[in-house]
Parts: C-alpha cells; sequence; structure tokens
C-alpha cells in the first residue's frame, strides 16, 4: 500500500499535537512538519543570539511529537530539566542538546536528524528556512512591531489589531519545499495565527509551492487564542479568512474544536488566559468547514486521541 505523504506547518504546541495525532497512523502515512524559524523569545531567542542557530524550541517539540515514546514523558525530560547557572540560565535540557549537535556540523538539519534518530521519531522535520528571520507586523494604527517576542508579548494597546505581515528577507528550505510538493494533504495548525502559522508561511517560494501542490489543504482551529499574546481575529470565520489571505488558494477543509465548555473549564481557561474564539462556523462558506470536540477529557488543553479519531474519519485512514 502507498502511504500517504501528509506536511504539517506551523509551529509550538499546536503542531506537536497534530504531529502526535498523525503518527498514531505511521504505517500508513509519510508525515512531514514544516516548522517556522521566526521564534525570538525565551531560551530559543537567547540561543539564536549568542549561538547564531535556528530558534530551537519549536523544532524540538515537532521532533518529541514524531517520537513513539509518550509525549508528555518526553516534554517532562527536554523542557523540565532548565539550567540555572551562567550563560545557560532557564535554557533546557533540550534546547542545549540541538545546540550542542549544531556546534558539531554548524547544521541545523544534522542536528534534527540526530536527534530524530535518538527518539526514534517516525516522521520527518524541516526548519522553513535555513537561517533565522524576524518576524513584523502592522497594526491598525499603521505602528509596526519589529520580532516575533514582541508580537507574541506585545506591550502595545490590545485594542490595535494586527492587518499586515511579512519577514526579513527569507528564502524556503528547499528540503521544505520538496516535502510540500510532493504532499498529498497539507494541515496548517492549530496554533498562534501569526507567530506560528502565517511565519511559516511567508519564506519565499512556500506559497509558490503550495499552488502548484495537488495536496488538498486543511485547517486545524483550537478552540482558543492566547488572551495575553498576539492581536488576532477573535472569531472562528476571521482566523480562517485571514489565514487564506496568505495562501495562494482557499483551504479545502476546516476543522475545529467546538466544546462546549462547562463553568470549571471557563476558569481554567481564565487561569492560563485564554480566550475562547467565537464560533460563527454558519459565516464560512465554500469549504468543508467540520465541528469536533477535540478537548481532553480532563484537564485543559486538548487532546491528540481525539484528533487521530478525527483525522481517521476525515482522511480515510485504518
Amino acid at each position: 500500500m502507498q502511504k500517504k505523504k501528509m506536511v504539517v506547518l506551523g509551529g509550538g504546541n499546536g503542531a506537536a499535537l497534530t504531529l502526535s495525532a498523525l503518527k498514531k497512523f505511521s504505517e500508513q502515512l509519510e508525515i512531514s512538519a514544516v516548522i517556522t524559524t521566526a521564534d525570538s523569545g525565551a531560551s530559543s531567542g537567547q540561543l539564536r543570539r549568542e549561538v547564531g542557530m535556528l530558534p530551537p524550541g519549536d523544532l524540538l517539540r515537532a521532533i518529541l511529537a514524531l517520537s513513539p515514546y509518550d509525549y508528555a514523558v518526553l516534554k517532562k525530560v527536554f523542557y523540565s530539566n532548565r539550567f540555572s547557572f551562567g550563560r545557560l540560565v532557564n535554557i533546557n535540557l533540550g534546547n542545549l542538546f540541538l545546540a550542542a549537535l549544531h556546534g558539531q556540523s554548524n547544521d541545523i538539519r544534522q542536528a534534527i536528524e540526530s536527534l530524530s534518530k535518538a527518539v526514534e521519531a517516525v516522521g520527518k522535520v524541516f526548519p522553513v528556512t535555513l537561517e533565522p528571520t524576524s518576524l513584523n507586523v502592522q497594526l491598525s494604527d499603521g505602528q509596526e512591531i519589529i520580532s516575533e517576542a514582541n508580537i507574541d508579548r506585545p506591550e502595545h494597546d490590545r485594542s490595535l489589531k494586527i492587518i499586515y505581515a511579512w519577514l526579513d528577507e527569507a528564502v524556503a528550505n528547499p528540503e521544505a519545499l520538496a516535502a510540500i510538493r510532493q504532499a498529498d494533504y497539507i494541515i496548517i495548525g492549530p496554533g498562534s495565527l501569526y507567530t506560528s502559522l502565517v511565519a511559516t508561511l511567508l519564506p519565499k517560494g512556500i506559497k509558490e509551492e503550495i499552488n502548484n501542490s495537488a495536496a488538498k489543504l486543511w485547517y486545524v482551529v483550537a478552540r482558543a487564542f492566547e488572551a495575553n499574546g498576539e492581536t488576532g481575529p477573535e472569531k472562528l470565520s476571521e482566523a480562517i479568512l485571514t489565514l487564506e489571505r496568505y495562501l495562494p488558494r482557499p483551504f479545502d477543509g476546516v476543522v475545529y474544536n467546538n466544546h462546549t465548555l462547562d463553568d470549571a473549564e471557563q476558569a481554567a481557561y481564565a487561569d492560563r488566559q485564554w480566550q475562547p474564539y467565537e464560533l460563527d462556523a454558519g459565516a464560512i462558506q465554500g469549504k468543508r468547514v467540520l465541528g469536533h470536540d477535540f478537548e481532553k477529557t480532563e484537564g485543559v488543553g486538548y487532546s491528540a486521541e481525539k484528533l487521530a479519531v478525527i483525522f481517521r474519519q476525515i482522511f480515510r485512514l485504518q
């Protein structure tokens, strides 16, 4: 049986969620992840500045998500262990491991391959570019915000919405372009609209390759966005239409989390500063839009197991 080729675009915990769901069908799928390289904050930003490497955090999440071993356990090992001395303050073990591998070869691709082999990843991870790049946005008052960290944790008036995003000169990684070219399905998200998703679509060559690809294009939308994060859309329909402005063609399908939050979940969302999207699916025309519940059964967040069941139905997996 010929494997279906699935490419996931994005970054952060959202891409990891989608990859964790897809890996359950690894015998039927050829899985690739094309991951943003615009991160400029936290320990990834520190390593980017001090070592001159691509920000490793989003790449690390994707690699660990594709491991057959328990993702929650791997995250605890690679993310919870942080150093507390010298120049390594607050740098987690996983980012340091990728930095050490990068230091041996000065090639992030070899570092990714080495860690992928170590955790027995069942798919390929490609940085969207091979050079760090800066994500920038223009706000509704004309003000320009430079660098992903300043967009992700804004200090400007939150009533000022992002109206346009661009990258400093950035050329797509040829391996990422090849994965898109060969894909049967391209899945974008979930994740922060600008800092995770749009940032992955902006390097030169990505839009053209998506346009030329015969792949079906799908968007996975989470139940909420970060209330203290980027000043993006607050309605489901607006999130879809905004993302499509950075694509060469509309989505073939959208799957969104339609879970109804009870009082305890609403309180937990508020504690995490998550603001639920307004689910106005009826305002979306001309594409397949599916509402499914992929909220965790216990705790707060999203379930890879539930999302895998949804993917089995949508992509006709066994």
